[in-house]
């Protein structure tokens, strides 16, 4: 199917065609029926419609919340548990009968109520702990709430249930995160299920939504699935770090942590149909080149975030092994499906040398976070400052070939703030950094022209994509 902008473009052409007399009444209708143009107006008020009910849906959810919330000392303990238990099976049961109607609007509330019913049942969760006095941090619990909302969206096909359990992880992430901290320097603890789930969040975030993404044709969960998967490795990393040792395992978690991500969403496998499975692919190697770019400017940094802070904690080997062995099922996942991957991306020629330039990239990005815990190694800082101008040079190369707008721009801001940055952060003159900025935003404004100008000279004979990719 084409994109809506194309179509709603057909449409207007189309009826101006006609009046003209370029085409017959009988083509403009096959143009009709072929492009669904009379489903335009339809689909955008079934769009605007589910748009407004899940807002609403949310907000009734957060006021039934905050209500009961008010009001929970006041009720006696046997209509709490009725109460909490009826506005679930309420909503979910609602929900999933008008879910499976044929009319749309009768489907779309009941996403709505199907939505209302997943983040009932983390109220429901909260509440029954606190009326039965179960306490605890709050990441188990958010941990478990989004696996149940997940269970839910595998069990109805439902992708905007998908997005609420990501979101949920992606919060637990973060609270877990200030919940584990120092948990680390104490031997007389154990790891619990819910901790062991948060070491290796990165890859439960990928193998519970990337599937479930490519389902429901949700390309909304596909984009939060990789981004809770991406910030669910900063609280990793900064666990590695702070809790480090000179052990060989530790250097290998940070490499892991560091590579396997990018190198996994770069070398993203086709899944599915050819059309679908290609803007998933896409979607995967933009986030891939923007993380790279990322890692390379801030690496490229005096003091770099891959160099160890100077309040680096020490733990005895036997005490870091029994927390970061825990770590290692979801990074030997991650790691295989990747190894796996990479041998089947570079056995095809057309695209090998760009496959080797990235993976060199993030080989000397994780060898770096090595060698700075070893001694310091201030030639590195160079080498990351110029494969990231190397990066942008040839994103702006290769939208030169693809006419791809997203890709000129990409590398140019890219290039256009590293050296920005550079001439910020070292000391130089004043009017050097003012004429350094003033050049930077003239560079832009003629770039940009300039490649317009290019690329519509080239419109005519070439196909345009405005897919928005990074890469080929």
């Amino acid at each position: 199917m084409a994109s809506e902008k194309f179509r709603q473009e057909l449409r207007s052409e189309s009826q101006q065609w006609r009046q003209d007399g370029l085409i017959t009444p009988e083509q403009a209708q096959q143009l009709t029926d072929r492009y669904q143009l009379d489903r335009l107006d339809q689909q955008a008020s079934s769009r605007f419609t589910f748009l407004l009910i899940v807002v609403g849906s949310v907000l009734i959810g957060l006021g039934i919340i905050t209500y009961v919330a008010a009001n929970w000392q006041d009720i006696p303990k046997i209509f709490r548990t009725l109460l909490l238990f009826g506005l679930f099976t309420v909503a979910n049961l609602s929900g999933f009968w008008l879910h499976r109607k044929s009319d749309k609007l009768q489907q779309i509330l009941g996403q709505g109520l199907l939505l209302i019913g997943g983040m009932t049942l983390g109220a429901t969760m909260a509440l029954m702990a606190q009326m039965y006095h179960i306490s605890g941090p709050l990441h188990p619990l958010l941990i478990t709430w989004s696996i149940g909302v997940a269970v839910m969206a595998y069990c109805l096909r439902n992708g905007p249930l998908g997005v609420l359990s990501a979101l949920i992880l992606g919060w637990a992430s973060g609270s877990g995160w200030g919940e584990f901290r120092g948990f680390a320097g104490n031997a007389s603890e154990s790891l619990t299920i819910h901790q062991i789930i948060w070491l290796n969040l990165p890859t439960i975030a990928a193998l519970l939504y990337f599937p479930l993404a490519h389902w429901c044709r949700t390309r909304a969960l596909f984009i939060i699935a990789i981004l809770v998967s991406l910030f669910s490795c900063l609280p990793l990393w900064s666990e590695v770090r702070y809790f480090a040792s000179s052990s060989l395992a530790s250097y290998g978690l940070g490499f892991g942590i560091l590579t396997l991500p990018i190198a996994f969403l770069w070398s993203y496998p086709l899944m599915g149909t050819p059309a679908i499975a290609s803007k998933f692919q896409a979607i995967a190697r933009n986030f891939s080149m923007v993380a790279l770019g990322f890692l390379l400017y801030v690496g490229g940094f005096r003091y770099s975030f891959l160099a160890p802070p100077s309040n680096v904690i020490d733990i005895t080997p036997p005490t870091l092994s029994s927390i970061w062995m825990f770590m290692t099922p979801g990074l030997v996942i991650l790691a295989l499906a990747t190894a796996k991957q990479w041998i089947q991306l570079l056995r095809n020629p057309r695209s090998r040398s760009l496959n080797l330039v990235v993976l060199a990239m993030l080989s000397v990005v994780g060898g770096y976070s090595v060698l700075a815990r070893i001694t310091d190694r201030p030639e590195m800082i160079f080498v990351l400052n110029a494969m990231l101008v190397v990066l942008s040079i040839g994103c702006i190369r290769e939208s030169l070939e693809t006419k791809r707008r997203s890709q000129f721009w990409y590398g140019l801001l890219v290039l256009v703030i590293l050296i920005a940055s550079r001439f910020l952060e070292y000391d130089t003159e004043l009017i050097l950094k003012a004429a350094i900025l003033t050049l930077c935003g003239f560079g832009i404004i003629a770039a940009g022209i300039w490649f317009e100008k290019y690329a519509g000279q080239s419109r005519t004979s070439l196909p345009t994509d405005s897919s928005g990719d990074l890469n080929p």
